[in-house]
């Protein structure tokens, strides 16, 4: 039967994906997918229970399926004929490293950056690309884990997927708001466009401010542009101390959902997109019936763009990646994770990502266990 969306992994944004679908009447269908025995089943029937509590009779389904099984993915995907897949899910989360790691080694970790750790993020999204790739008309693929990043490298080993979530979306959501509430106008009146990396993203979201990334942003209201009338950075930091301290995984999956709904209305509506169509970083995009396009607002040209997102890829620890895949590592990087977890990581080719994100993940065991 035909579903509107395919959620890959029930973990915390998936599974606040699943329960804001359920409420939406506009959703057709949602399956989600998870490893981990009667977790998605138990998510999807959560959701459904909330739907109806609203007065909405969602079709939600839950099932245990292995997103490092290919053909098991494949299967999933033919028998439920999703238009979008969303895949949420890694073999290794942030929020593990915060919460199972001493507090000063996951600090270094930050600060240094979290390209030492993109192997684990791309274990199961080369794999579901490979699923994907065998089936046709082929899905719109909307991804989760690091995109900004990850999504290079999966442009290079298939069809690129449509674009990523959060990060930069988040940005230019806070921006909004914060810019409307300046300009005493609903948000639906303002427009918002931002180039910024996930570094700059997480420094706001952190500390409240760009720190050392650059980013790029315009706000319009009725046709005009009033950039100059506003202290976009002091909005900024004013709406990052609201958040201080909470989660955002329900924030990220709103813009997981914008986007996913985007695509299947392909109405031209304005996003904000992570590693759009195998792109670094994070740009403005449209969405329409046969995928999305990047815009611009007129102060800024696609090569400053481009140079602005390297650059945020760069502090984020990741200094290039090459034509063929391979990840070159910044040497402050390799040291950290060298002297941290015992492995060897400088440049990593695309034949080496499976095995080095298995090593990743004991080796995150092992730190732990010899912390106690």
């Amino acid at each position: 039967m035909a579903n509107d969306i395919l959620v890959i992994g029930a973990g915390a944004v998936g599974a606040y994906v699943v329960e804001f679908l359920a409420r939406r009447r506009d959703v057709r269908g949602v399956v989600v997918i998870d490893s981990r025995p009667g977790l998605a089943e138990g998510v999807a029937w959560r959701a459904r229970l909330g739907a109806l509590q609203e007065g909405t009779d969602a079709r939600m389904q839950g099932l245990t399926v292995d997103a490092a099984d290919v053909d098991a993915v494949e299967e999933a995907v033919r028998a439920h004929a999703p238009r979008v897949v969303l895949h949420t899910a890694t073999i290794l989360t942030v929020r593990e490293l915060a919460e199972r790691l001493r507090p000063e080694t996951f600090a270094r970790i930050r600060a240094t950056g979290m390209a030492g750790f993109l192997p684990a993020h791309l274990f199961l999204g080369l794999r579901v690309q490979k699923a994907l790739e065998r089936i046709s008309p082929r899905p719109w693929l909307v991804t989760a884990p690091f995109p900004d990043f990850t999504n290079q490298i999966l442009a290079r080993c298939g069809a690129a997927p449509v674009t990523g979530i959060g990060n930069v979306d988040n940005m230019a959501s806070e921006l909004q708001a914060m810019a409307a509430t300046a300009l005493g106008v609903p948000p639906a009146e303002t427009n918002v466009m931002v180039v910024a990396s996930h570094t700059t993203a997480e420094s706001f979201q952190r500390d409240g401010v760009a720190g050392a990334g650059l980013w790029h942003a315009r706000v319009s209201c009725a046709g005009a542009d009033v950039t100059d009338q506003l202290d976009i950075a002091a909005l900024m930091k004013e709406s990052a101390g609201r958040m201080k301290g909470v989660l955002i995984e329900a924030r990220v999956a709103s813009s997981a959902i914008k986007i996913a709904l985007g695509l299947i209305a392909g109405d031209g509506r304005l996003v904000h997109g992570a590693g759009p169509l195998g792109l670094p970083g994070g740009w403005p995009l449209r969405l329409f019936a046969g995928g999305a396009e990047i815009v611009l607002p007129p102060t800024i040209d696609h090569a400053e763009a481009l140079a602005i997102n390297i650059e945020g890829q760069r502090l984020g620890g990741l200094s290039e990646v090459t034509s063929d895949g391979t990840m070159v590592l910044e040497p402050r990087v390799t040291a950290m994770m060298r002297e941290e977890f015992g492995l060897q990581l400088d440049v990593i080719p695309l034949a080496d990502i499976e095995d080095i994100a298995l090593a990743l993940r004991a080796a995150l065991d092992r730190r732990v266990a010899a912390d106690g």
